[in-house]
């Protein structure tokens, strides 16, 4: 199972030498404190697994050689340790790798926002475009490179504050920093919405706060994300806006389709510095060494009458049911996910992610997919109440979200066992690749999972039981699931609202 890198005071990673069980010498202590030390005032990080130390000093085999204890830390402190030890590094230019005492060390260079929260690291990023976008629209600060945006002094004060306050960092890495100024170039080209007037720029309260009410109270749309996935919001004349707005919302039963054809009409006003407008905006990290991409989706009736045309197939899935061995030596499942992959017809590529949204505790599963060629810009998930409802309402299949609904311990794992061998027979019989070929063998492989890990083997048996399903569908109807599918990842079509992608 995934581990997640967690910060950790030197003195706290000395104090877990030891721990293990086994008999740690103090030599090694020693020499592990002298390691530490050269790498300076800097930051330091073990793997988590849930409740499990993954950091292990002593790290032995069964038969008592040492193993490679893998440790991370920022990339200043690595810089510091691999010249300290010079003569016995045997990494490349981010790693050191070589003996601490009796044991191998892989030391690796890691951002300073690895061991902070998914969340976190949104709210900060998104915080940080916001201003980058201020920058470029009230004065016209046009970066073009890393350099620029540290010499504006102003702005950078801004995002190191929003470091700080949100995260506890003192420095911004570079590559953040990359992303920020490719995001600028995307927003203010021809095809973005240049150097207009904006008097409101909003992430949460105000009118974010204002329109996730609205969608919810009038049209009964839980989330706003459900409704349009914008991060952000560039926004001109806002009282004026939201008069609009009441217009048609505070009417006794108010029209869904004219309120999203006047939500169009306020993103379009971006076309022109006078009307108000509302122009929300869904950020992706833009891959790097690509320039960054701005798409308008949902955005006018030609966007819809396009989607009509598109239908996508069905290629394969793979829930891999196989085992393999960690990096501390222990035996896991060969995946905590599954694939579901589709095509369309001009051969671009989705690469479903089907994996609970937890790696180290019991929950329950998301659905996100990821274009070829674009592997570092997720596409958005696809909403789990939407996949479910479409499941049932357009292809007559009934699917459980909830994880405790599934075999949570060894008990009802062992009561599940035939339905469980009968499911991975049917997703065999499709094509589903499960790296294991012997469907009782599979099972064996899940029951051992959840002595360890159970909250990975009960993700994949909610997998399994979705593969199962959907993969019963005839081959035109499987096809039609696979385009709504990813029209729901994309948020593309009429239930949904306009927005700029940036990714």
């Amino acid at each position: 199972m995934a581990a997640g890198k967690v910060k950790k005071e030197k003195n706290q990673i000395l104090n877990l030498v030891g721990k293990g069980g086994e008999y740690a010498n103090d030599t090694d202590k020693k020499e592990l404190k002298k390691f530490l030390d050269a790498g300076g005032d800097h930051n330091f990080f073990i793997k988590e697994q849930g409740n499990n130390q993954v950091f292990k000093w002593p790290n032995l085999t069964t038969k008592g050689a040492p193993k490679t204890v893998y440790i991370f830390a920022e990339t200043k402190a690595v810089e510091n340790i691999k010249s300290a030890y010079r003569s016995a590094d045997k990494g490349d230019s981010t790693t050191f790798k070589g003996m601490v005492g009796s044991h191998p060390v892989n030391l690796t260079a890691t951002k300073k926002t690895d061991g902070l929260q998914a969340a976190t690291i949104t709210k900060m990023q998104e915080l940080a475009s916001l201003e980058i976008f201020k920058a470029g629209i009230e004065r016209n600060k046009i970066y073009k490179s890393i350099s620029d945006i540290r010499k504006d002094t102003y702005t950078m004060k801004l995002i190191n504050k929003i470091w700080k306050d949100i995260g506890g960092l003192d420095t911004v890495d570079d590559d953040w920093l990359e992303n920020f100024y490719k995001q600028q170039k995307a927003l203010l080209s021809s095809n973005g919405i240049g150097s207009r007037n904006v008097t409101e720029f909003n992430r949460e309260g105000g009118f974010m706060k204002y329109i996730s009410g609205v969608v919810n109270k009038k049209f009964g749309v839980s989330g706003k994300d459900n409704w349009d996935p914008a991060d952000i919001w560039l926004i001109r004349d806002e009282d004026k806006a939201k008069a609009e707005i009441k217009k048609i919302v505070d009417k006794p039963s108010p029209n869904f389709e004219q309120f999203q054809s006047l939500m169009r009409q306020l993103f379009n006003a971006h076309k022109n510095t006078s009307d108000p407008m509302v122009f929300g905006i869904s950020l992706k990290k833009v891959a790097k060494g690509e320039p960054a991409q701005i798409e308008f989706v949902n955005h006018e009736l030609s966007f819809f009458k396009r989607l009509e045309d598109i239908q996508l197939k069905y290629v394969m899935s793979k829930c891999n049911l196989g085992q393999k061995k960690d990096k501390g030596g222990s035996i896991v499942m060969g995946s905590q996910d599954t694939r579901f992959i589709i095509q369309d017809g001009r051969s671009s590529t989705y690469d479903f992610q089907i994996k609970g949204n937890n790696s180290t505790n019991f929950s329950n599963l998301k659905y996100e997919p990821t274009a070829k060629g674009a592997t570092a810009a997720r596409l958005g998930k696809a909403t789990v109440e939407l996949v479910i409802t479409t499941m049932q309402e357009n292809f007559g299949l009934s699917f459980t979200k909830d994880n405790t609904s599934y075999p949570m311990d060894e008990n009802q794992i062992e009561k599940e066992r035939d339905n469980i061998i009968n499911m991975i027979k049917s997703i065999q019989k499709k094509g589903c690749d499960t790296v294991e070929t012997d469907p009782v063998q599979c099972y064996e492989n899940l029951k051992f999972a959840m002595l360890d890990a159970p909250w990975t083997a009960n993700s994949k048996i909610q997998q399994i039981t979705w593969l199962s399903k959907i993969l019963s569908l005839p081959r035109k109807k499987l096809d039609s699931f696979s385009t709504e599918m990813l029209f729901m990842a994309k948020k593309e079509g009429t239930r949904y609202g306009p927005f700029a992608k940036i990714f």
